[in-house]
Protein backbone atom coordinates (compact mmCIF):
# COMPACT_ATOMS: atom_id res chain seq x y z
CA UNK A 1 0.00 0.00 0.00
CA UNK A 2 0.86 3.31 -0.74
CA UNK A 3 0.11 7.37 0.29
CA UNK A 4 -1.70 9.03 -2.65
CA UNK A 5 -2.62 12.09 -0.55
CA UNK A 6 -2.15 13.82 2.54
CA UNK A 7 -4.94 16.34 3.47
CA UNK A 8 -3.30 18.62 6.43
CA UNK A 9 -5.29 21.42 8.42
CA UNK A 10 -3.84 24.90 9.02
CA UNK A 11 -5.03 28.50 9.61
CA UNK A 12 -5.49 29.57 5.99
CA UNK A 13 -7.56 26.27 5.16
CA UNK A 14 -6.48 22.43 4.22
CA UNK A 15 -3.11 21.71 2.49
CA UNK A 16 -2.87 19.37 -0.20
CA UNK A 17 0.02 17.11 -0.95
CA UNK A 18 0.03 14.37 -3.37
CA UNK A 19 2.25 11.41 -3.24
CA UNK A 20 3.78 9.62 -6.13
CA UNK A 21 3.93 5.83 -5.21
CA UNK A 22 7.78 5.45 -6.08
CA UNK A 23 9.28 8.79 -5.47
CA UNK A 24 8.43 12.37 -4.73
CA UNK A 25 11.34 15.35 -4.61
CA UNK A 26 10.12 18.12 -3.22
CA UNK A 27 12.76 21.52 -4.30
CA UNK A 28 13.72 24.34 -3.57
CA UNK A 29 16.48 26.78 -3.43
CA UNK A 30 14.85 28.49 -0.54
CA UNK A 31 14.31 25.97 2.56
CA UNK A 32 10.97 28.30 3.61
CA UNK A 33 9.59 26.95 0.79
CA UNK A 34 10.52 23.53 0.37
CA UNK A 35 10.49 22.29 3.87
CA UNK A 36 6.90 23.16 5.02
CA UNK A 37 5.44 20.94 2.25
CA UNK A 38 7.83 18.49 3.92
CA UNK A 39 7.31 18.45 7.24
CA UNK A 40 3.08 18.42 6.37
CA UNK A 41 4.11 14.85 5.50
CA UNK A 42 6.43 13.89 8.64
CA UNK A 43 3.95 15.30 10.71
CA UNK A 44 1.00 13.21 9.09
CA UNK A 45 3.63 9.88 9.38
CA UNK A 46 3.66 10.78 13.23
CA UNK A 47 -0.02 10.98 13.29
CA UNK A 48 -0.58 14.31 14.19
CA UNK A 49 -4.65 15.61 15.00
CA UNK A 50 -5.78 17.00 11.85
CA UNK A 51 -4.14 15.34 9.01
CA UNK A 52 -5.95 12.93 6.34
CA UNK A 53 -3.71 10.58 4.60
CA UNK A 54 -5.62 8.95 1.33
CA UNK A 55 -4.03 5.43 1.57
CA UNK A 56 -4.17 3.03 -2.12
CA UNK A 57 -3.59 -0.51 -1.92
CA UNK A 58 -1.88 -2.26 -4.96
CA UNK A 59 -5.57 -4.16 -5.39
CA UNK A 60 -7.22 -0.48 -6.01
CA UNK A 61 -8.91 -0.37 -2.36
CA UNK A 62 -8.68 3.17 -1.49
CA UNK A 63 -9.32 4.08 2.56
CA UNK A 64 -8.20 7.40 4.67
CA UNK A 65 -6.96 7.37 7.89
CA UNK A 66 -8.49 10.36 9.33
CA UNK A 67 -7.09 12.15 12.60
CA UNK A 68 -8.92 14.70 14.31
CA UNK A 69 -8.31 16.38 18.36
CA UNK A 70 -11.25 13.64 19.17
CA UNK A 71 -9.53 10.78 18.20
CA UNK A 72 -8.66 8.80 14.85
CA UNK A 73 -10.84 6.59 12.21
CA UNK A 74 -10.28 4.73 9.21
CA UNK A 75 -12.96 4.27 6.38
CA UNK A 76 -13.54 3.23 3.41
CA UNK A 77 -12.89 6.20 0.87
CA UNK A 78 -15.75 4.83 -1.42
CA UNK A 79 -18.47 3.57 0.49
CA UNK A 80 -17.53 5.86 3.55
CA UNK A 81 -18.26 2.79 5.56
CA UNK A 82 -15.66 2.35 8.95
CA UNK A 83 -12.91 -0.01 9.04
CA UNK A 84 -11.51 -1.55 11.83
CA UNK A 85 -7.95 -0.49 12.62
CA UNK A 86 -6.87 -4.25 13.89
CA UNK A 87 -7.87 -5.75 10.77
CA UNK A 88 -4.18 -7.89 10.29
CA UNK A 89 -4.77 -7.47 6.16
CA UNK A 90 -4.21 -3.68 6.73
CA UNK A 91 -0.68 -4.34 7.07
CA UNK A 92 1.12 -1.11 7.54
CA UNK A 93 -2.25 1.07 7.07
CA UNK A 94 -3.12 0.22 10.61
CA UNK A 95 -0.23 2.01 12.24
CA UNK A 96 -1.23 5.33 10.42
CA UNK A 97 -3.52 5.82 13.39
CA UNK A 98 -1.71 4.73 16.08
CA UNK A 99 1.34 7.04 17.33
CA UNK A 100 3.00 4.56 19.12
CA UNK A 101 3.60 2.41 16.74
CA UNK A 102 4.59 5.26 14.39
CA UNK A 103 6.70 6.71 16.26
CA UNK A 104 8.72 3.88 17.37
CA UNK A 105 9.42 3.19 13.52
CA UNK A 106 10.59 6.73 12.54
CA UNK A 107 14.03 6.42 13.02
CA UNK A 108 13.65 3.96 10.04
CA UNK A 109 10.98 6.49 8.07
CA UNK A 110 12.87 9.71 8.08
CA UNK A 111 16.09 9.78 8.39
CA UNK A 112 18.81 12.45 7.97
CA UNK A 113 22.92 12.63 7.44
CA UNK A 114 23.57 12.47 11.25
CA UNK A 115 21.12 9.61 11.90
CA UNK A 116 22.85 7.94 8.76
CA UNK A 117 26.49 8.59 9.86
CA UNK A 118 25.50 6.94 13.11
CA UNK A 119 23.84 3.82 11.70
CA UNK A 120 27.37 3.16 9.59
CA UNK A 121 29.17 3.15 12.86
CA UNK A 122 25.98 1.28 14.54
CA UNK A 123 26.00 -1.78 11.83
CA UNK A 124 29.44 -2.29 11.61
CA UNK A 125 29.63 -5.97 12.24
CA UNK A 126 26.65 -6.35 9.18
CA UNK A 127 28.97 -3.80 7.15
CA UNK A 128 31.87 -6.05 8.14
CA UNK A 129 30.14 -9.13 7.18
CA UNK A 130 28.65 -7.64 3.43
CA UNK A 131 31.68 -6.96 2.50
CA UNK A 132 33.20 -10.51 2.85
CA UNK A 133 33.25 -13.37 0.44
CA UNK A 134 29.67 -14.66 1.80
CA UNK A 135 29.48 -18.27 -0.12
CA UNK A 136 32.78 -18.56 2.06
CA UNK A 137 31.53 -17.77 5.20
CA UNK A 138 28.20 -18.81 5.32
CA UNK A 139 29.91 -22.06 4.63
CA UNK A 140 32.18 -21.87 7.80
CA UNK A 141 29.48 -20.55 9.70
CA UNK A 142 27.63 -24.15 8.95
CA UNK A 143 30.86 -25.74 9.85
CA UNK A 144 30.75 -24.02 12.95
CA UNK A 145 27.36 -25.07 13.69
CA UNK A 146 27.37 -28.32 12.95
CA UNK A 147 31.36 -28.66 15.42
CA UNK A 148 29.20 -27.28 17.82
CA UNK A 149 26.23 -29.52 17.82
CA UNK A 150 29.37 -32.43 17.52
CA UNK A 151 30.65 -30.83 20.42
CA UNK A 152 27.63 -30.87 22.35
CA UNK A 153 26.33 -34.49 21.41
CA UNK A 154 30.07 -35.61 22.68
CA UNK A 155 28.81 -33.57 26.05
CA UNK A 156 25.38 -35.22 26.45
CA UNK A 157 27.03 -38.65 26.08
CA UNK A 158 29.66 -37.92 28.84
CA UNK A 159 26.72 -37.03 30.98
CA UNK A 160 25.22 -40.22 30.12
CA UNK A 161 28.61 -42.17 31.07
CA UNK A 162 28.80 -40.45 34.38
CA UNK A 163 25.05 -41.19 34.87
CA UNK A 164 25.89 -45.25 34.47
CA UNK A 165 29.10 -44.78 36.04
CA UNK A 166 26.60 -43.60 38.98
CA UNK A 167 24.05 -45.91 39.01
CA UNK A 168 27.39 -48.95 38.16
CA UNK A 169 28.67 -47.32 41.88
CA UNK A 170 25.13 -47.70 43.19
CA UNK A 171 25.04 -51.26 42.39
CA UNK A 172 28.63 -51.93 43.84
CA UNK A 173 27.70 -50.33 46.88
CA UNK A 174 25.02 -52.32 47.22
CA UNK A 175 26.96 -55.74 46.33
CA UNK A 176 29.00 -54.47 48.85
CA UNK A 177 26.44 -54.59 51.53
CA UNK A 178 25.29 -58.01 50.06
CA UNK A 179 28.73 -59.62 50.70
CA UNK A 180 28.61 -58.26 54.28
CA UNK A 181 25.11 -59.46 54.81
CA UNK A 182 26.96 -62.63 53.25
CA UNK A 183 29.80 -62.82 55.32
CA UNK A 184 27.55 -62.31 58.50
CA UNK A 185 25.22 -65.93 57.16
CA UNK A 186 28.65 -67.38 57.04
CA UNK A 187 29.58 -66.30 60.64
CA UNK A 188 26.19 -67.64 61.77
CA UNK A 189 26.76 -70.70 60.00
CA UNK A 190 29.52 -71.17 60.94
CA UNK A 191 28.56 -70.64 64.62
CA UNK A 192 25.77 -73.32 63.61
CA UNK A 193 27.89 -75.79 62.85
CA UNK A 194 30.20 -75.81 66.42
CA UNK A 195 27.00 -76.16 67.71
CA UNK A 196 25.54 -79.09 65.38
CA UNK A 197 29.24 -80.67 66.55
CA UNK A 198 28.73 -80.21 70.07
CA UNK A 199 25.19 -82.04 69.40
CA UNK A 200 27.07 -84.67 68.04
CA UNK A 201 29.88 -84.96 70.65
CA UNK A 202 27.15 -84.62 73.13
CA UNK A 203 25.21 -87.66 71.45
CA UNK A 204 28.24 -89.77 71.26
CA UNK A 205 29.30 -89.43 74.84
CA UNK A 206 25.56 -90.07 75.69
CA UNK A 207 25.80 -93.54 73.35
CA UNK A 208 28.78 -94.45 75.22
CA UNK A 209 27.49 -94.02 78.66
CA UNK A 210 23.41 -93.69 78.55
CA UNK A 211 21.71 -95.11 75.87
CA UNK A 212 23.09 -95.70 72.28
CA UNK A 213 19.99 -95.30 70.54
CA UNK A 214 19.19 -91.86 71.57
CA UNK A 215 23.39 -90.75 71.23
CA UNK A 216 22.80 -92.11 67.74
CA UNK A 217 20.36 -89.84 67.08
CA UNK A 218 21.93 -86.64 68.64
CA UNK A 219 24.99 -87.70 66.22
CA UNK A 220 23.20 -88.22 63.30
CA UNK A 221 20.94 -85.04 63.56
CA UNK A 222 23.70 -82.64 64.61
CA UNK A 223 25.58 -83.87 61.01
CA UNK A 224 22.68 -83.32 58.93
CA UNK A 225 22.05 -79.53 60.40
CA UNK A 226 26.01 -78.60 59.58
CA UNK A 227 25.32 -80.02 56.39
CA UNK A 228 21.83 -78.47 55.43
CA UNK A 229 23.30 -74.99 56.53
CA UNK A 230 26.01 -74.81 54.51
CA UNK A 231 25.15 -76.14 51.52
CA UNK A 232 22.16 -73.69 51.73
CA UNK A 233 24.32 -70.42 52.55
CA UNK A 234 26.88 -71.21 49.86
CA UNK A 235 24.36 -72.25 47.03
CA UNK A 236 22.13 -69.51 47.85
CA UNK A 237 24.64 -66.22 48.00
CA UNK A 238 27.77 -67.40 45.76
CA UNK A 239 25.54 -67.88 43.09
CA UNK A 240 23.93 -64.38 43.41
CA UNK A 241 26.49 -62.61 44.25
CA UNK A 242 29.54 -63.66 41.85
CA UNK A 243 26.80 -62.72 38.51
CA UNK A 244 26.48 -59.67 40.17
CA UNK A 245 30.30 -58.83 40.65
CA UNK A 246 30.69 -59.96 37.06
CA UNK A 247 28.46 -57.77 35.23
CA UNK A 248 30.11 -54.98 37.75
CA UNK A 249 33.35 -55.82 36.41
CA UNK A 250 32.22 -55.69 32.63
CA UNK A 251 30.46 -52.24 33.47
CA UNK A 252 33.92 -50.92 34.61
CA UNK A 253 35.90 -52.42 31.35
CA UNK A 254 32.63 -50.74 29.11
CA UNK A 255 33.46 -47.30 31.17
CA UNK A 256 37.18 -47.61 30.26
CA UNK A 257 36.62 -47.88 26.59
CA UNK A 258 33.58 -45.53 26.04
CA UNK A 259 35.70 -42.85 28.07
CA UNK A 260 38.68 -43.28 26.11
CA UNK A 261 36.27 -42.66 22.73
CA UNK A 262 34.41 -39.59 24.29
CA UNK A 263 37.64 -37.95 25.07
CA UNK A 264 39.11 -38.57 21.41
CA UNK A 265 35.57 -37.26 19.91
CA UNK A 266 35.58 -34.62 22.36
CA UNK A 267 39.03 -33.57 21.43
CA UNK A 268 38.78 -33.95 17.38
CA UNK A 269 35.10 -31.59 17.97
CA UNK A 270 37.02 -29.65 19.58
CA UNK A 271 40.18 -28.92 17.53
CA UNK A 272 37.60 -29.12 14.30
CA UNK A 273 35.64 -25.81 16.23
CA UNK A 274 38.69 -24.15 17.11
CA UNK A 275 40.11 -24.35 13.18
CA UNK A 276 36.42 -23.00 12.04
CA UNK A 277 36.44 -20.35 14.66
CA UNK A 278 40.13 -18.93 13.59
CA UNK A 279 39.12 -19.01 9.56
CA UNK A 280 35.89 -17.10 10.63
CA UNK A 281 37.65 -14.81 12.56
CA UNK A 282 40.47 -13.87 10.15
CA UNK A 283 37.15 -13.02 7.50
CA UNK A 284 34.40 -11.86 9.83
CA UNK A 285 36.53 -10.44 12.96
CA UNK A 286 34.32 -9.71 16.04
CA UNK A 287 30.75 -10.66 14.03
CA UNK A 288 29.12 -13.55 15.36
CA UNK A 289 27.70 -16.58 12.65
CA UNK A 290 24.37 -15.93 14.57
CA UNK A 291 24.44 -12.56 13.27
CA UNK A 292 24.71 -13.48 9.49
CA UNK A 293 22.81 -16.52 9.76
CA UNK A 294 20.14 -14.52 11.30
CA UNK A 295 19.69 -11.78 9.01
CA UNK A 296 21.01 -13.15 5.72
CA UNK A 297 18.57 -11.53 3.52
CA UNK A 298 19.68 -8.16 4.72
CA UNK A 299 23.27 -9.05 4.61
CA UNK A 300 22.95 -10.24 0.82
CA UNK A 301 21.36 -7.07 -0.03
CA UNK A 302 23.45 -4.74 1.98
CA UNK A 303 26.25 -6.61 0.36
CA UNK A 304 25.00 -5.87 -3.18
CA UNK A 305 24.92 -2.21 -2.39
CA UNK A 306 28.16 -1.99 -0.58
CA UNK A 307 29.93 -3.51 -3.78
CA UNK A 308 28.31 -1.05 -5.84
CA UNK A 309 29.90 2.11 -2.89
CA UNK A 310 33.25 0.14 -3.50
CA UNK A 311 33.22 0.86 -7.35
CA UNK A 312 32.48 4.52 -6.76
CA UNK A 313 34.30 4.96 -4.08
CA UNK A 314 37.11 3.14 -5.76
CA UNK A 315 37.70 5.33 -9.10
CA UNK A 316 36.30 8.74 -7.09
CA UNK A 317 37.59 8.50 -2.76
CA UNK A 318 35.73 10.19 -0.10
CA UNK A 319 33.36 10.10 2.32
CA UNK A 320 31.42 7.15 2.15
CA UNK A 321 29.52 7.04 5.55
CA UNK A 322 26.47 8.15 4.65
CA UNK A 323 26.17 6.52 1.81
CA UNK A 324 26.69 2.86 4.20
CA UNK A 325 24.31 4.38 6.35
CA UNK A 326 21.96 4.36 3.67
CA UNK A 327 22.57 1.13 2.36
CA UNK A 328 22.41 -0.67 5.58
CA UNK A 329 18.62 1.08 6.18
CA UNK A 330 17.48 0.12 3.22
CA UNK A 331 18.51 -3.83 3.98
CA UNK A 332 17.35 -3.27 6.98
CA UNK A 333 13.68 -2.09 5.70
CA UNK A 334 13.84 -4.76 3.24
CA UNK A 335 13.97 -7.11 6.07
CA UNK A 336 11.04 -5.91 8.10
CA UNK A 337 8.91 -4.72 5.65
CA UNK A 338 9.54 -6.75 2.37
CA UNK A 339 5.91 -6.51 1.58
CA UNK A 340 4.71 -2.78 2.92
CA UNK A 341 5.96 0.54 0.58
CA UNK A 342 6.53 2.06 3.86
CA UNK A 343 7.44 5.47 3.00
CA UNK A 344 10.71 7.03 3.77
CA UNK A 345 11.30 10.31 4.31
CA UNK A 346 14.97 11.50 3.56
CA UNK A 347 16.17 15.07 4.28
CA UNK A 348 18.69 16.97 2.01
CA UNK A 349 21.69 14.51 2.33
CA UNK A 350 23.71 15.61 -0.97
CA UNK A 351 25.45 18.24 0.83
CA UNK A 352 27.02 15.70 3.12
CA UNK A 353 27.96 13.74 0.16
CA UNK A 354 31.27 14.12 -1.81
CA UNK A 355 29.96 15.39 -5.75
CA UNK A 356 31.79 12.87 -7.28
CA UNK A 357 29.43 10.04 -5.64
CA UNK A 358 25.80 12.47 -6.03
CA UNK A 359 25.40 9.54 -8.66
CA UNK A 360 25.46 6.92 -6.74
CA UNK A 361 23.15 8.76 -3.93
CA UNK A 362 20.69 9.20 -6.57
CA UNK A 363 21.17 5.31 -7.82
CA UNK A 364 20.62 4.01 -3.97
CA UNK A 365 17.36 6.79 -3.71
CA UNK A 366 16.38 5.27 -6.93
CA UNK A 367 16.87 1.48 -6.01
CA UNK A 368 14.70 1.97 -2.38
CA UNK A 369 11.90 3.56 -4.94
CA UNK A 370 11.58 -0.43 -6.44
CA UNK A 371 9.99 -1.08 -3.44
CA UNK A 372 8.60 1.72 -1.12
CA UNK A 373 7.45 5.11 -1.25
CA UNK A 374 10.63 7.77 -0.78
CA UNK A 375 9.96 11.47 -0.26
CA UNK A 376 13.21 13.61 -0.75
CA UNK A 377 13.73 17.23 0.12
CA UNK A 378 16.36 18.77 -1.78
CA UNK A 379 17.96 22.00 -2.79
CA UNK A 380 19.96 20.49 -5.40
CA UNK A 381 19.29 21.99 -8.88
CA UNK A 382 20.84 18.78 -10.65
CA UNK A 383 18.86 16.31 -8.44
CA UNK A 384 15.97 18.38 -9.60
CA UNK A 385 16.50 17.91 -13.19
CA UNK A 386 17.52 14.30 -12.36
CA UNK A 387 13.69 13.53 -10.83
CA UNK A 388 12.25 15.12 -13.53
CA UNK A 389 13.30 13.19 -16.40
CA UNK A 390 12.16 10.12 -13.93
CA UNK A 391 8.89 12.19 -13.81
CA UNK A 392 8.57 12.59 -17.58
CA UNK A 393 8.47 8.43 -17.35
CA UNK A 394 6.22 8.74 -14.77
CA UNK A 395 8.66 7.25 -12.03
CA UNK A 396 8.61 10.35 -10.03
CA UNK A 397 6.69 13.48 -8.83
CA UNK A 398 8.46 16.74 -8.58
CA UNK A 399 6.99 19.43 -6.20
CA UNK A 400 9.51 22.88 -7.36
CA UNK A 401 9.70 26.23 -8.07
CA UNK A 402 12.56 25.54 -10.48
CA UNK A 403 11.75 26.18 -14.05
CA UNK A 404 12.78 22.76 -15.05
CA UNK A 405 12.14 21.55 -18.90
CA UNK A 406 12.52 17.88 -18.56
CA UNK A 407 11.90 17.24 -22.10
CA UNK A 408 14.45 19.73 -23.09
CA UNK A 409 16.87 17.88 -21.01
CA UNK A 410 16.08 14.10 -22.37
CA UNK A 411 16.52 15.74 -25.65
CA UNK A 412 20.29 16.98 -24.70
CA UNK A 413 21.08 13.71 -23.35
CA UNK A 414 20.26 12.10 -26.48
CA UNK A 415 21.87 14.32 -29.15
CA UNK A 416 24.70 14.59 -27.02
CA UNK A 417 27.51 12.08 -28.75
CA UNK A 418 29.23 10.26 -26.37
CA UNK A 419 32.16 8.88 -28.38
CA UNK A 420 35.10 10.29 -26.90
CA UNK A 421 37.41 12.01 -29.53
CA UNK A 422 40.85 11.85 -30.05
Amino acid sequence: MWIDRIISDSPEGPKVTDLHERLTVISSADPARRRPVFDRISAALRVTPGSTLEVRSEYGETISAHRTNEGTALFDTRSKLPVHATDSSLGIVSWLNNPQQMQSHMPLFHVNAELLRARSQQDVDLIRLAQTPLDQLFGLADHITSAELALAKVRDQREDLSASKREREVREQSLNAELDAHSEGQRKVQMLTFGAIGLAVVGIIVALLVALPIGLGMVGLGAIIAGLSRFQASKAADKEVSSEALDIQLGRVDELFDTQNLTRNRRNAELDLAKRWEEWRSIAGDAEPSVLIKDRPRIEELASHLELISRTQTASPGDTSVLIGLASLLAELSRRFPAERVPLLIDDLFPFVPAPHHGLLRELILRASHRRQVVLETADITVTKWAAVEAVGSHALVITDYDIDAERIIEEAVSTDPTPTV
